[in-house]
């Protein structure tokens, strides 16, 4: 099989993995670039995790190869699979992994000790990383005495300090609180654009992801629906499942009523201004259904429905302090979520009016 990526630090290619009946992993290919996040994201049982132990070297890939700068560390064909020790990679786990009965300075310099790294040489690195990570001074601390914040520093320094090709991370800010793991996400990804090393990341946070990464893999059973930046993905889905899983998503039933416009037959008189082309990914499709993000809609005082335009009643509000969130019924009888900021505030059993900006819709077959 010819090289995904011919510069690539990591390459999958057709990997597979199954445990008994189950597609853990079923014909996963890809390739991380120097420098790049790349991300696999996807709800509990998808794969992703499976994926990233067989790029450690923690689990066993049934067929495929994988590559870590152009060198084969895996291959189900010819069943070679190399020890994780001998894997230029570092990794950040969940739980951290941190040793209770080390110092910070040991727990970091530990990957130097089993690789015979000179005391000298040590020392200036370790301290090196800990100033990287915020961590200066801390050495002779007891790594389990610290914050979870910088527990999760301390793994972060002992899984770059030996400079690896490639950093694993999987679900590293799960254990934060809230405010932290936002805090963190800025940190990490500061860190690693100093340092201009590969990521391999796994999460099911959304949020994490689309702040973290270059390049996102959506994944579900085992298989890979689709990879792409944030951008692309939130913006231009490829599959329902993209679509629903990446943030909220309003639909509705509707019916092409020409290239450019489409009628929802449920709500008398409302028609749709659809994007230049969108319709044409559904030609010869009777049933349809109309897509778009929360914040795409505006709430307006009650009027005639028109062009692009719901009317519905308040069914609740949540204040949330930066917005509102209201549970909406439109006049058809669905029921939706929007998303209003807090200058113009409606009471449960307000008649309103939903503009819906279609600019970013889509348009999808019936489900």
């Amino acid at each position: 099989m010819p090289a995904i990526n011919g510069d690539a630090v990591l390459e999958l290619r057709d990997v597979q993995k199954t445990f008994g009946s189950t597609a853990a992993v079923d014909g996963i290919t890809l390739s991380v670039s120097p420098g790049e996040v790349f991300t696999l994201l996807g709800p509990s049982g998808c794969g992703k995790s499976t994926t990233l132990r067989i790029v450690a070297g923690l689990e066993e890939l049934d067929a495929g190869e994988v590559l870590l700068g152009g060198r084969l560390i895996a291959s189900g064909a010819r069943g070679f699979s190399l020890p994780p020790e001998r894997r230029d990679l570092g990794m950040v786990f969940q739980s951290y992994a941190i040793w209770p009965h080390m110092t910070v300075f040991e727990n970091v310099a530990f990957p130097l000790k089993l690789r015979g790294v000179p005391k000298n040489v040590t020392q200036s690195r370790v301290e090196h990383v800990l100033d990287l990570v915020g961590l200066s001074g801390l050495g002779s601390r007891g790594a389990t005495d610290l914050s979870g914040g910088q527990q999760q520093r301390v793994a972060l320094a002992r899984a770059i300090v030996y400079e690896p090709k490639l950093l694993l991370l999987d679900e590293p800010l799960s254990n934060l609180d809230a405010k932290l793991r936002e805090h963190m996400r800025i940190e990490l990804r500061a860190l690693q654009q100093r340092l201009g090393i590969a990521v391999l990341f796994v999460t099911h946070d959304q949020a994490e992801a689309m702040v973290l990464s270059d390049r996102i893999a959506v994944m579900q059973s085992g298989r890979l629906e689709q990879v792409g930046t944030p951008v692309a993905l939130y913006e231009r889905p490829a599959s329902p499942f993209v679509r629903d899983f990446l943030g909220r998503v309003l639909t509705l039933e509707v019916c092409l009523r020409s290239a450019e416009r489409a009628e929802a037959p449920g709500e008398a008189g409302v028609v749709f201004q659809l994007p230049p082309g969108c319709s044409r990914a559904v030609d010869g499709t009777s049933k349809l259904v109309l897509a778009w993000r929360p914040e795409n809609v505006s709430i307006e005082p009650d009027s005639a429905p028109g062009l692009n335009r719901l009317s519905a009643i308040i069914e609740s509000a949540a204040y949330l302090g930066e917005r509102i969130e209201y549970g909406v019924r439109t006049a058809g009888g669905r029921s939706m979520l929007v998303v209003s900021t807090r200058q113009n505030r409606y009471e449960p059993g307000a008649m309103v009016g939903l503009r819906v900006d279609t600019s970013e819709a889509t348009l999808w077959p019936g489900e």
